[in-house]
């Protein structure tokens, strides 16, 4: 007994009891009861004021101002290309302008921005009165926000513009509170995380920052900035349709959606809109192409407010959900700003309503970054503000002819094209920018060559020449540059490319399948068709629609995954395949390859790891671009299982993969003979 060591011995019966996934629920069960009793103690930490050393990327300096750091380097171009902030001048009225990557100007920055625009603006109609502050910056969530502000009280604002919202969906605000009553609501889990979001978690978020504005500036010296979203012509990314749904009914949900697009293209508008119904009783709202199609309906039929609350809904439909998705400023927190800013005495600028005048197409260039239109508007807005807050005479400025240099304007264009692509937009939206390009400033086709040899080649883009030429202008450094994370891999771009090379001559675009084909087709080593040039069209299709753990194979949220094959129409061609099912299919169904539509080869049922073999018929290849493309059988996807994989995650902190997965694949390569 003397010898017996009582600590050891039950943190060792302790840890046999907590082995495995049930004790693993049972500790993460204590840890939330803890955290609970954390949070009942907790005090909201105290606002950082003038004693702050740093704001964004800028450090307190000796004479008063603030030096961009050279250790924050990297950081740099997500904020305004300023070294130095200097103190207040004496006499001068402080503009301050906080927000996010419309306010920076995006894609048009650092050629222009709309702190830019301003200052030319109050200079020119009132010389010498005015100074502005650039403090916007590209993807900043509310809670860095927040920090801003606080923190740009040593600025000595004597005016503030605050536009931002589009990057305040995210995960990061649900508290233990809330992760108790979802897991309370596990057979709504879905519906009740979105309904958290948007009528608590986001109008909350809009209080806070309104609250915080407060005590930066006066209420009739803050401009809140309502930012706006195009509902006119984005579109959610593809590959995100529906979550699991409780009772199943997905199988069906995808064939009503076919059926519905049909009658679309046949003009069937009752029909569409019937089966649109359907839909949306399977999917209990969680679809947005269930609203997408009402809205088309509506449109056909000449209704345009129900069309807006449609497209709306379809915008909002995945906020809250543990799906990673684009920016966006859903209508909940839209009014909540309204309404939080209202109360606080604040002026409002409300996109929505002044965009709405003339439709919203040409105010932006993607999902919710502005055009020169837009900018244009949006500055003039802030300009009348000012004007009518310190009483000025009544003045009219003078923009200069050169604000927006045409070849600075055409890059945005381009590079909009790029993102639009990026973010699987249809072939007429990525067209539209590459023409408006070569309109606005024709001698960008040079860039379009150059554009068209960097994402076209197999070496990353840092070791291309054409990149490097590129990358010399300003615009194009800042978006493109592989210091961006977000841009480091290369893409499958058909889309792109058929938008860029739409606008040269026949023979600069037949020099792109030469290209191609001296750049992929490599008989003796074959090609990964799962590497993302020849799968991945989109950011997010890289790697995956999950916010959990990445997983070392290829998963299709799809009904139908496509991959693009460089090789001649001589070719012989063998694919190896290596898959699997997640869900049980349909009896005797298995997948389907086709080869630029031609079915080639049916596959087993298969729902543990299996490999096929199959020989492309020469007949199957067309050109030099094939497309092959795996039809994956409809699938009995089980809720009860995905309920049970909830709970844990929700339990120890991570997500369950919100998205049914139709198949996964391990291995997909192409390998060539010689005729």
């Amino acid at each position: 007994m003397e010898d017996f060591d009582r600590t050891k011995f039950l943190a060792t019966e302790l840890a046999k009891h907590l082995r495995g996934r049930e004790g693993a629920m049972s500790l993460a069960l204590m840890q939330r009861l803890r955290s609970r009793i954390d949070a009942e103690k907790k005090c909201e930490a105290p606002v950082r004021t003038s004693e702050s050393k740093t704001i964004g990327v800028w450090k307190a300096s000796a004479d008063g101002g603030w030096t961009r750091q050279i250790e924050r380097f990297e950081e740099w171009r997500c904020w305004a290309d300023v070294e130095f902030i200097p103190p207040k001048a004496d006499g001068k009225t402080r503009i301050l302008l906080i927000g996010e990557s419309v306010a920076r100007g995006y894609f048009f920055d650092p050629a222009v921005t709309p702190a830019r625009m301003l200052r030319t603006r109050l200079e020119s109609a009132y010389p010498g009165r005015f100074e502005v502050v650039d403090l916007a910056r590209i993807d900043i969530n509310q809670f860095a926000m927040l920090d801003l502000i606080d923190k740009a009280k040593c600025l000595e604002p004597d005016f503030v513009v605050f536009w931002g919202g589009n990057n305040w969906v995210n995960r990061g605000e649900l508290e233990p509170r809330h992760m108790d009553w979802l897991l309370a609501n596990l057979d709504r889990y879905y519906q009740e995380s979105h309904r958290l979001f948007l009528e608590e978690l986001l109008p909350a978020a809009a209080e806070r920052i309104a609250h915080r504005l407060a005590r930066l500036a006066e209420a009739g010296k803050t401009l809140m900035i309502v930012p706006d979203w195009n509902l006119g012509r984005w579109r959610n990314e593809p590959g995100v349709a529906i979550p699991f749904l409780p009772g199943g009914g997905h199988g069906r949900w995808y064939r009503l959606r076919e059926e519905a697009e049909r009658a679309l293209a046949e003009g069937d508008l009752a029909h569409a809109l019937e089966i649109a119904n359907e839909m949306g009783a399977i999917d209990g709202g969680s679809g947005a192409d269930t609203f997408e199609i009402r809205a088309q309906v509506a449109l056909a039929q000449n209704r345009p407010a129900d069309a807006r609350r449609e497209l709306e809904k379809s915008r909002d439909a995945l906020v809250g959900l543990p799906i990673p998705t684009g920016p966006r400023c859903p209508a909940s927190l839209q009014d909540a700003l309204e309404r939080a800013a209202t109360a606080s005495g604040m002026r409002v600028f409300d996109q929505r309503e002044r965009f709405a005048v003339d439709g919203r197409e040409r105010y932006f260039m993607d999902y919710c970054h502005l055009s020169r239109e837009g900018l244009l508007d949006s500055v003039q807005e802030i300009f009348s503000h000012l004007q009518s807050a310190f009483d000025l005479p009544a003045a009219t400025p003078e923009s200069p002819p050169s604000e927006f240099p045409p070849e600075d304007e055409a890059l945005a264009h381009l590079l909009a094209a790029v993102h639009n692509a990026h973010h699987g937009q249809s072939d007429a939206e990525i067209g539209f920018h590459v023409r408006k390009a070569v309109e606005i400033f024709p001698q960008i086709r040079d860039d379009i060559h150059s554009l068209l040899d960097v994402v076209n080649r197999r070496a990353p883009r840092w070791m291309c020449e054409s990149f490097e030429r590129l990358a010399k202008k300003a615009v194009v450094n800042r978006y493109l540059h592989p210091r961006n994370p977000t841009e480091w891999d290369k893409f499958e771009e058909t889309p792109l490319n058929r938008a860029l090379s739409s606008v040269l001559e026949e023979a600069e675009a037949a020099a792109l399948s030469e290209l191609m084909l001296a750049e992929h087709f490599t008989p003796s080593k074959g090609v990964d068709l799962l590497d993302y040039q020849y799968r991945a069209r989109t950011f997010r299709s890289r790697f995956g629609h999950g916010l959990g753990l990445p997983v070392g194979f290829f998963r299709s949220c799809e009904p139908v995954s496509r991959f693009r094959l460089i090789a001649p129409q001589s070719a012989r061609v063998t694919l190896k395949i290596t898959y699997r099912l997640a869900f049980d299919p349909t009896p005797g169904c298995g997948p389907e390859v086709r080869v630029n539509g031609r079915a080639i080869a049916a596959l087993a049922p298969a729902r543990s790891w299996v490999s096929f073999v199959i020989d492309v018929p020469e007949e199957a290849l067309v050109g030099a671009g094939q497309e092959v493309t795996i039809h994956w059988p409809e699938q009995d996807f089980d809720w009860s299982a995905h309920r049970r994989e909830i709970e844990y995650c929700v339990n120890s902190g991570g997500f369950a993969d919100a998205l049914p997965i139709f198949g996964e694949v391990f291995r997909f390569r192409a390998t060539f003979s010689t005729p």
